[in-house]
């Protein structure tokens, strides 16, 4: 790793040098993306200077990518100053332009980014949304490290869950990604790895593992060092002194927490060097050092106290309730008292019970050794009753957590076996339209062109032949495919079919002009087996059989589909088919269809729906069938679907 970080180091200023002699616009640009990227992770003033460079030189003259490129740097500087709707419109910025680039991996970055802005405002429905835009979008090209990145914010939402053990399993899934794939790693590569080790930090605090917590926050401190990561180092010194002091190594703790508060100039974290102080505080008071340790909670409380526009009220009082301790082992009962009626100020206005009863404790045990024996009573009373309402909230804490597991695993079973049913069914639909009579005949009609000596039309019908079969396949892997994708498939159908039946009927398809067939989604392989029953069943026994396929918006939410024949109709078809049964095969696929919108509107807010009509002539005698697929507006990324 130290060699990776030199290597970055000599290429960097080797670009530096570049820079001063390039003329040449397309380069310069790629110079200084280079630069503003690596110091993004490394010295925020140069990075704001070339990002700066970057945006004039793109806008100059009109580099969409490079100006993606300066929004998504931007966004990660912002996020690291805590500026996260900043960042957000950054991020917003950069996927436009992604998208009109068609720039499938950095899209997915993205995606993944804003899943981790969204987070860190705590809006998790957000985050969730984009975290599985990305999820869809990460099936369409393989990348271990964005892989890496995207397990990453899935366990960060799992935190949030209470699911502790599946936090564990997805972070060190992402680990081995990471640290198995022999592909070079850029620096957001390295900072990833990073987060990773933080995050196996926090969990195994969690779940009282302590010194694997250890063990995962040196790591992550590792590679911040090496690599001359800054800007969130005053937390892993923090967390790593914490868990140091929760296994009683004081010493260890001690040297983090010092860290944490002079070895972070670049770090923006005030609340983290404030808590590191405080920490610190205790160590000293635990060793006898009280002059220190007060200078510590002071300086600690100045930390809190720049903190703009936000509300320390419990750290005020653990400040205070530190103070009064020390100056008790002084022997100075004014100012302990004084500090301890301060510290339980701030924990009433915080309405921290468990602080609150804490005090209230202490206060007992003072006035008890002055002999005040009214007073140690009275307080050991409020000590009982929060102490009480603590347990109680702690009570419907675990309650509610557990309910949130319990609902989180109960919706991942749902999801699981919804996605296994989709998948079973769509590989039934795939059988049921691939059956051996339809590839037999297709291939025998091809055949039948190629010893006919007509090459020509053998290769068209073979081309569309296995365009429909290949389509066939990967159509089965989606759950959403672009409507343009779904016609060609039909008219490929339609056209082989046609071709089976040597012309015994014709076919039109007819797309309004309000259907935006490039941008509008369709579940895969739902309107051919319509189009086979009318085929089959319908007018292939009637002389000049037609069928008549549209698409048009029946409103802003909707649009339909409608196959209309000129067959012999229902009622005729049920006959014939009474009696003649087809026994090698049997055409399950419109029962099929209606299982999978059966599935389809159980997951989805929006509804498919289908109708079917009877057409009758003037004189009431049957004409044929209309099928009316009603199906919502659902507007697809066509990066999340490239075949």
């Amino acid at each position: 790793m130290e060699e990776a970080a030199s290597q970055f180091s000599q290429i960097i200023s080797q670009k530096e040098k570049q820079l001063s002699n390039t003329g040449g616009l397309i380069q310069r640009l790629q110079i200084v993306k280079q630069l503003a990227e690596f110091y993004c992770y490394t010295d925020t003033k140069k990075a704001e200077e070339y990002l700066l460079q970057l945006r004039k030189l793109a806008e100059a003259k009109g580099h969409t990518e490079y100006l993606a490129h300066y929004h998504a740097y931007n966004a990660f500087l912002e996020n690291q100053m805590y500026n996260y709707n900043w960042a957000i419109a950054h991020q917003k910025k950069a996927k436009t332009l992604f998208e009109e680039e068609g720039f499938g991996e950095q899209l997915t970055d993205i995606y993944i980014d804003l899943a981790g802005t969204y987070f860190n405002l705590n809006m998790l429905d957000e985050s969730e949304m984009w975290l599985e835009n990305a999820g869809r979008l990460l099936k369409t090209h393989e990348n271990p490290f964005m892989e890496a990145r995207y397990l990453y914010r899935r366990a960060q939402l799992y935190t949030r869950k209470y699911v502790y053990d599946k936090t564990i399993d997805l972070l060190l899934e992402a680990r081995a990604l990471m640290e198995s794939s022999k592909a070079e790693k850029s620096l957001k590569d390295y900072n990833t790895l990073a987060q990773i080790y933080s995050g196996l930090g926090f969990s195994y605090m969690k779940v009282e593992k302590l010194s694997e917590s250890v063990v995962s926050y040196l790591r992550t401190i590792d590679i911040c060092e090496i690599f001359g990561f800054k800007m969130r180092l005053a937390w892993y010194y923090l967390h790593t002194g914490n868990a140091y002091s929760a296994l009683g190594k004081f010493k260890k703790a001690g040297k983090y927490f010092k860290k944490a508060i002079t070895d972070t100039p670049e770090d923006p974290s005030q609340y983290a060097r404030a808590g590191a102080s405080a920490n610190l505080g205790q160590i000293y008071f635990i060793r006898g050092n009280y002059k220190s340790a007060l200078s510590m909670y002071d300086y600690a409380e100045r930390l809190y106290s720049q903190r703009q526009g936000l509300d320390d009220d419990f750290n005020f009082s653990i400040l205070e309730r530190y103070r009064a301790h020390l100056y008790a082992e002084l022997g100075d009962d004014r100012k302990t008292l004084e500090h301890y009626r301060t510290a339980l100020d701030y924990a009433m206005k915080s309405n921290d019970y468990k602080q609150m009863s804490a005090i209230y404790k202490d206060l007992a045990d003072f006035y008890e050794e002055q002999k005040d024996f009214k007073k140690a009573y009275e307080f050991h009373t409020k000590y009982t009753s929060s102490r009480d309402k603590f347990i109680n909230e702690e009570r419907n804490k675990a309650i509610t957590e557990l309910e949130v597991k319990y609902e989180t695993e109960k919706k991942e079973r749902e999801t699981e076996f919804l996605r296994l049913q989709t998948t079973e069914l769509q590989l039934k639909a795939l059988r049921a339209q691939m059956n051996p009579h339809f590839i037999f005949n297709s291939l025998n009609s091809i055949q039948g062109y190629i010893t006919g000596d007509n090459p020509e039309l053998a290769a068209v019908f073979f081309a569309k032949f296995s365009r429909l079969i290949r389509n066939s396949l990967e159509f089965s892997e989606f759950d959403i495919i672009p409507l343009e994708d779904e016609i060609q498939f039909l008219e490929d159908y339609l056209e082989l079919e046609k071709e089976r039946f040597k012309g015994d009927f014709d076919f039109s398809i007819n797309i309004d002009e309000d259907v935006e067939e490039d941008i509008m989604g369709i579940p895969p392989m739902i309107i051919q087996p319509y189009i086979e029953n009318s085929i089959k069943h319908g007018v292939r026994d009637v002389k000049n059989g037609f069928v008549s396929i549209s698409f048009e918006m029946e409103d802003e939410e909707n649009f339909i589909c409608i196959i209309e024949d000129n067959g012999v109709g229902r009622d005729v078809a049920s006959d014939r088919q009474k009696e003649y049964q087809d026994k090698s095969h049997r055409s399950m696929g419109t029962m099929i269809t209606q299982e999978r919108l059966g599935l389809f509107n159980n997951s989805a807010d929006k509804k498919l729906s289908t109708k079917t009509f009877d057409l009758k002539d003037t004189e009431g005698n049957p004409s044929g069938t209309r099928v009316e697929v009603r199906i919502p507006v659902m507007e697809i990324d066509k990066n999340f679907y490239q075949h």
